[in-house]
């Protein structure tokens, strides 16, 4: 499985840039979080199975795509929302940073392939709840944050919830073009530490075009998703306040300088950069909706307009930087904190009922009660 050679190789790129026993801890609970969706997803296949019908990504059963939809969910972070990064080694631009990437564009991936336009409309609605409060908290936090590194996993978490949101809309092509965008866009925020203001003005620039979602652009099928209109407005809210922390975060300064660097290294730096943003442009023209209805143009162009706007305001007044920006919390995935304090005490249980009932004493006893039960079986 992909996902398992995923999970084990940031295991053990992560462990040793860990400094404490938290933070061991953290990541041991990370890995059990991407484990148990690897076993709903197995569990899909033996319900399915059980019907006599291969597991097939593209015409699951209800109930089987439900259980694809929650372990894609649980590896992205947004069911329940907890974040899928380690606060103390997110703001670093090394493997693992990859491989986080990478870990969250293979739950993407499998999100663009199953249909679940037929969700039944109460799970449609819970589900759809509780990926837009993700969403939109992963947005404030992303806008808030002190720099791209530490806000970079509520990008990612905020980007997966919205996939989440258009493959239960039955939009496969919206959940791509979010994959393309999240997969560019992390490689310009990963690798842009030394900015100065021109080249910041045109990677803004090109970035937000190209995700704005105008017609032939990458972000376009996104308005295409069939919703209701008080869904598509809070969609449409939210995508607009991630554009707008990614231009303050691209437009934010940096003490780096490439001047002391050879012209070649100038000139392939920038090149890849700006690579990255000239794809998002190019995917936007090969696969990008040519619709110009009018609802959709709407939504793309009001995305535009806002997150220019925000983002123009909060480097104009700089309201983060006076009253003091948002760090990485601490206390979101309390779900999988309570479940692996409950594994710690059951664990201590157990070994105090060992300890006590089996060991030193109690073992002669045990002994015999395990021959008396072999004994009598066989006498049976």
């Amino acid at each position: 499985f992909l996902w398992v050679i995923l999970d084990v190789a940031e295991l053990m790129v992560i462990l040793p840039t860990l400094q404490n026993a938290a933070q061991n801890e953290r990541a041991v609970i990370l890995f059990s979080t991407r484990l148990l969706g690897v076993g709903l997803l197995l569990w899909a296949d033996v319900l399915s199975k059980a019907r006599n019908m291969p597991l097939s990504f593209e015409t699951p059963q209800n109930q089987a795509a439900i259980y694809i939809l929650l372990a894609a969910a649980l590896r992205l972070g947004v069911l329940p929302a907890h974040l899928p990064m380690e606060s103390g080694s997110s703001q670093r631009r090394d493997l693992g940073a990859i491989l986080r990437s990478a870990a969250a564009l293979s739950s993407l991936i499998l999100l663009a392939r199953i249909p679940l336009d037929n969700i039944s409309g109460g799970t449609f609605w819970v589900l759809t709840g509780l990926l837009l409060v993700t969403a939109g908290q992963s947005a404030l936090l992303w806008l808030r944050a002190k720099h791209s590194l530490s806000g970079r996993p509520f990008w990612i978490l905020g980007l997966s919830a919205l996939a989440g949101i258009q493959s239960l809309a039955g939009n496969r092509a919206g959940v791509a073009a979010l994959g393309i965008i999240l997969a560019a866009s992390s490689g310009i925020i990963s690798l842009y530490d030394v900015r100065k203001v021109r080249y910041s003005r045109w990677l803004a620039g090109l970035s937000l075009l190209a995700m704005s979602g105008l017609p032939y652009t990458l972000a376009s099928p996104l308005w295409q998703a069939k919703m209701p209109w008080a869904l598509s407005i809070a969609v449409t809210l939210i995508y607009a306040l991630l554009l707008a922390g990614y231009v303050r975060h691209l437009m934010q300064a940096s003490i780096l300088s490439l001047d002391y660097q050879p012209r070649l290294v100038r000139f392939a730096y920038l090149a890849g950069l700006f690579l990255l943003a000239a794809a998002m442009l190019l995917a936007g023209f090969v696969r990008g909706s040519a619709s110009w209805q009018a609802f959709s143009l709407v939504q793309a162009l009001a995305a535009l307009g806002l997150s220019a706007v925000t983002a123009w305001a909060l480097m104009r007044w700089k309201p983060f930087e006076r009253f003091g920006a948002a760090a990485v919390p601490s206390r979101r995935g309390q779900v999988f904190q309570i479940a692996w304090s409950f594994y710690r005490q059951s664990g201590r249980l157990l070994h105090l009922l060992v300890s006590q009932f089996i060991e030193n004493e109690g073992g002669l006893l045990w002994v015999f009660v395990l021959a008396l039960l072999m004994l009598s079986y066989w006498i049976r």
